[in-house]
């Protein structure tokens, strides 16, 4: 029975992730755990350990238990609110009402807009006298008008050129 090789370069692919996520997550976590238990401060720079005695300070200021009531009942409220939202959302879509298409085209609107927009934004750039090459005419010092999207991304103005 033949043994496989392991192979070792897919694992050196992780190395730079795995670093950045070390030295820019979990080492700051970690410091920022021990440190609690630390009566340590940026001015003064003596460390001291004085164990939970952070956390019962600060389950005792007032403004830290408002903050995290404020938290609790914002978090509570949106959490309510959005999943309700989202339900009568979905049900109003799938249900045979009368504004279920006009619902639809509603919700997915955004989604759709955004690609008709760079649309024309790419064919104003791109035509005969856009901004493209107008930048060209610039470079070269004299009038160019190449028509970009016929000439490079169409052949007889029918058929695709270019294969991915």
């Amino acid at each position: 029975m033949k043994s496989k090789k392991i192979q070792l370069y897919p694992y050196w692919m992780v190395v730079p992730a795995a670093l950045f996520i070390l030295v820019f997550y979990i080492l700051p976590i970690g410091m920022g755990f021990v440190l609690s238990f630390t009566n340590w401060n940026i001015k003064y720079p003596t460390v001291e350990f004085v164990g939970l005695e952070n956390y019962i300070n600060i389950w005792k200021d007032p403004e830290f238990q408002k903050a995290l009531l404020n938290t609790l009942y914002f978090t509570g409220i949106i959490l309510v609110a959005r999943n309700v939202f989202a339900l009568l959302l979905a049900l109003a879509l799938t249900q045979n009402l009368k504004t279920a298409n006009i619902l639809r085209s509603v919700f997915y609107l955004p989604s759709v807009l955004s690609y008709v927009v760079v649309g024309v934004i790419f064919k104003a750039l791109f035509q005969m006298n856009g901004l493209v090459n107008k930048f060209l005419g610039m470079i070269l010092g004299k009038a160019v008008q190449i028509h970009v999207l016929k000439t490079l991304l169409f052949k007889n103005n029918k058929h695709y050129i270019g294969k991915l």
